[in-house]
């Protein structure tokens, strides 16, 4: 990818101060992710743990961290403006990039994983539009299951969503950063479910 610097310094400031904190809910939503994957995408071990040690809280937590989910993700890809007010959103950093002159027609990479993220906001926002963020009547009655798709979708959208934060790192002189390992460090899920895997063999 060809970095083209911006023209105007203090547009460059304003982007890469809104980049910085984009990025930051951005670790946060992958964060999310893998405390998701680390329970419930994990192996039958997994499985069995939360179903012996609280499994009406497992359950219930896994709905609550899916709905929470959706909810983050449309929130970082909705419209650049609405309702005359400007949103933080990938779109807003797209349009952010386009005024100071930083995507020309050669970023092909960037491009991509832009359209990547788009894509999977598509697939979701019915889910959030009318029963996450809204009970819709129509689809609860029906019992209609909006956004279903598969894991597959869901890592192609945090790798789209990385490509697409280094990108504007490097074009804004900002650089890369790597988040989607997840885990905080101590005191993290993983440490959780150790601690219930001790508790549970000491009965």
């Amino acid at each position: 990818m060809t970095i083209t610097p911006a023209t105007d310094p203090k547009q460059l400031a304003a982007l890469a101060e809104s980049f910085l904190e984009l990025r930051e809910r951005f670790k946060w939503i992958a964060q999310c992710w893998a405390t998701y994957r680390a329970l419930y995408e994990s192996g039958s071990m997994t499985d069995d743990l939360m179903r012996r040690s609280a499994a009406w809280f497992f359950h219930d937590f896994n709905l609550i961290i899916i709905d929470y989910l959706i909810l983050e993700i449309c929130k970082v890809t909705d419209p650049s403006v609405t309702m005359n007010r400007e949103n933080l959103t990938v779109e807003n950093l797209w349009d952010q990039l386009n005024a100071v002159g930083l995507i020309q027609g050669g970023e092909s990479e960037i491009r991509s994983a832009y359209e990547g993220v788009k894509k999977y906001r598509y697939l979701i926002k019915d889910a959030r539009n009318r029963l996450v963020a809204h009970f819709d009547k129509e689809s609860v009655l029906k019992g209609d299951g909006l956004g279903g798709h598969d894991a597959d979708e869901v890592r192609l959208f945090f790798d789209n969503l990385e490509i697409f934060s280094d990108c504007v790192g490097r074009l804004t002189g900002v650089g890369p950063l790597s988040f989607k390992s997840g885990s905080p460090g101590k005191g993290d899920v993983l440490d959780l479910l150790k601690v219930l895997k001790r508790g549970l063999a000491k009965e």
